[in-house]
């Protein structure tokens, strides 16, 4: 049997012998640093949030960027996607956003970037939700859809039909998180400290899921 020693050398020997990787492609446009990244409507578009609080929306075919805009006024903290054309935004600003982007508004906005001398008064997105959420331990925000189950001519049903959502972001209280329904905007609950147990501080994140009136954090 080959010693431990061996099988390193062997890989190391592997490792070296292959050209390290190298991008297809290099997006530049951010003048700080890129906070969040992710993909959105099957690939075709690439989302980008930095940390002086602007948003990029990149088309991946073309390579540039469709839609630029100050999200918040301070270092994003997190982005994701709710349904096929809203997009929330967490920043250090002590907000959380939600962006209505469709494709037929790409042609209106701008797509100076920020490297180019972009202007805060770029026009946005339409902004239909807006939420005062505790920014101090830089910790971003976890989404999930909510499963409701009620009477079709319920309340809740309008939130049904609109596809809604949980947000879990942490409280005032390090050791809280508070859930947040959208679109709503209500507080639903406040997950409280664990007595006699000292959790720490909530990072990097929260995840949750919802399963009929129950919520897991």
């Amino acid at each position: 049997m080959a010693s431990k020693d061996t099988i390193t050398h062997a890989r190391e020997q592997q490792s070296s012998s292959q050209p390290p990787l190298q991008p297809t492609y290099v997006l530049r446009g951010h003048a700080a640093q890129i906070q969040t990244v992710q993909f959105l409507r099957d690939n075709s578009r690439l989302l980008t949030g930095d940390g002086d609080g602007w948003m990029v929306l990149w088309g991946v075919a073309q390579r540039r960027a469709v839609a630029v805009w100050p999200a918040h006024h301070a270092s994003i903290l997190g982005s994701n996607v709710w349904g096929a054309n809203r997009i929330i935004t967490h920043g250090r600003d002590s907000s959380l956003r939600v962006w209505l982007l469709r494709d037929n508004d790409e042609p209106r906005l701008s797509n100076v970037l920020p490297i180019d001398g972009a202007s805060s008064n770029q026009l946005k997105p339409w902004l239909q939700h807006s939420l005062a959420v505790n920014t101090l331990n830089f910790c971003s925000f976890a989404m999930c859809r909510e499963t409701i189950v009620s009477d079709q001519h319920s309340p809740d049903r309008q939130a049904i039909d609109e596809d809604p959502v949980l947000i879990a972001v942490p409280g005032v209280n390090d050791k809280e998180v508070n859930v947040f329904q959208l679109p709503t905007e209500r507080c639903l609950c406040i997950v409280p400290v664990i007595p006699k147990t000292d959790t720490g501080m909530l990072y990097p994140y929260v995840t949750c899921w919802s399963c009929s009136n129950y919520v897991f954090l």
